[in-house]
């Protein structure tokens, strides 16, 4: 949970902190929401990938087991 919490803040400060500050060029809202885009789909690609070896672990945990119990059947 808190893991969560500690990437919205990155998240969102990651978002604060591309959008330029005092005077100068001004952004529009599609250039805006780009970068919003652009972050977002970075962060759950992320979580993404994360999840996927998750599963893979699972799998492998599982063959390993029924490997296990052929072996010690054999033995």
């Amino acid at each position: 949970m808190l893991e969560t919490q500690y990437k919205a803040v990155d998240f969102f400060l990651g978002i604060w902190y591309a959008f330029p500050k005092g005077g100068g060029y001004i952004m529009d809202n599609n250039e805006k929401l780009d970068i919003i885009i652009a972050k977002l789909d970075e962060a759950l690609k992320i979580d993404n990938e994360k999840e996927m070896i998750a599963i893979r672990v699972t799998i492998l945990e599982n063959e390993l087991r029924r490997v296990k119990e052929r072996v010690e059947q054999i033995a």
